[in-house]
């Protein structure tokens, strides 16, 4: 349990320093794992709109992708 708490505790830090490319692989690789295991039209489509969003911005997956421009706007909004 305490192992537990320290990897959700550390993992703010340890995504912000990744590099994008191992993020995207391993956000990949977590997807390929459902496309195995669970719902797997779901999956196909979450794994192409990785891909889609990685070649488009850069982003290692679409929920950083829309967090950053969540971010961006409100600041752009409370200016």
């Amino acid at each position: 349990m305490a192992m537990t708490g320290l990897v959700f505790f550390l993992l703010p830090s340890i995504w912000a320093s990744a590099p994008a490319n191992l993020l995207a692989v391993i956000h990949l690789l977590i997807a390929a794992v459902y496309v195995q295991q669970g719902p797997r039209v779901l999956a196909l489509v979450w794994i192409a709109l990785t891909l889609v969003v990685l070649a488009l911005t850069g982003a290692p997956s679409p929920v950083s992708y829309a967090l950053s421009f969540g971010h961006a706007t409100l600041g752009t909004a409370l200016r």
